[in-house]
């Protein structure tokens, strides 16, 4: 899997905030916060949008995340996440994983706490494309992508057993 230089930034980031917070491990909420200060795609797509992440700040402050970790090992629920992008990057033809790839690979994961979080705020996987779509020309593996986006294959790995 090859990242670009915004993901890495991103992750880095992402280290500071678990750091900053006092987490153990970096998840995908720390992900989220990370990435809307990015001034990439993803970023554009957050900001235009006004996603609200005060929950998942608010959660964080109030040390949920260690309650949370009793109950999930969180660094598998990211790793996931980041596993499954690279099939996103493939079906969007893309050399590098980005950003907006993680998001997608969250959105179609039932068991990502930021795909849960973006999903209970309306976002979706098909508004999230559309509004890529508006950024960036497009040109997809279609049948792929149908499957990708089925909670119930990405459940079952089907992301990463196509991209071996």
């Amino acid at each position: 899997m090859v990242f670009n230089e915004e993901f890495n930034n991103i992750i880095k980031n992402s280290r500071d905030l678990a750091i900053q917070y006092e987490s153990r491990f970096i998840f995908s909420y720390h992900f989220l916060l990370a990435l809307k200060d990015s001034k990439g795609i993803a970023g554009k797509i957050i900001k235009s949008n006004n996603w609200d992440f005060g929950p998942i700040e608010e959660a964080l402050l109030r040390d949920e995340a260690t309650e949370i970790l009793d109950k999930y090992f969180l660094l598998r629920e990211f790793e996931n996440s980041i596993k499954n992008s690279n099939f996103y990057s493939w079906v969007y033809n893309q050399h590098t994983v980005k950003p907006e790839h993680v998001l997608f690979a969250m959105l179609a994961d039932k068991d990502s706490l930021a795909g849960k979080h973006l999903r209970s705020i309306g976002v979706t996987y098909s508004s999230f494309k559309k509004d890529y779509q508006i950024l960036k020309e497009t040109n997809t593996k279609s049948f792929f992508e149908i499957l990708g986006k089925n909670i119930f294959f990405v459940t079952i790995g089907f992301p990463r057993f196509i991209k071996k």
